[in-house]
């Protein structure tokens, strides 16, 4: 129970950090944003000449890392666990490092980013331990 209510608070906080960018969404947002978009460029393609938005489907393995980040909690699934927060680590750098270089918007670093950010990984590393020291079979 202890170990689920943790998995809980770092896939939400995960969920709640915003970018560093000026427009400071959290990622929910982007991720139903994208797959709204996906979904409707596909749907609408016949009917108009755009092109369809493939930053939607980078969408699909998000999700599909933080379910397995959340169901995953045996001893026996402790390195597919650490894989899918190192996963989502890169996520988080790749919103954080093309803002690095401008100093405009790493010395404005929000709350926004730094408290859910320091939860996500704070609660994720505690429940990485908690998996590999349980060596339960």
């Amino acid at each position: 129970m202890k170990l689920s209510v943790i998995k809980i608070i770092s896939v939400l906080s995960f969920l709640m950090i915003c970018s560093v960018e000026r427009d400071d969404l959290p990622v929910f947002i982007y991720i139903f944003w994208g797959l709204f978009q996906f979904i409707n460029d596909i749907v609408s393609l016949s009917f108009s000449q755009h092109t369809i938005l493939w930053e939607g489907i980078a969408i699909i393995p998000l999700i599909g890392t933080l379910y397995v980040f959340l169901s995953a909690g045996k001893y026996k699934d402790r390195y597919l666990m650490l894989l899918c927060f190192i996963a989502l680590l890169s996520i988080l750098f790749s919103l954080m490092v093309p803002n690095i270089f401008y100093k405009d918007s790493i010395s404005k670093l929000r709350l926004s980013f730094i408290i859910p950010f320091l939860i996500f990984v704070i609660s994720s590393i505690y429940t990485l331990i908690l998996v590999f020291r349980n060596n339960k079979k």
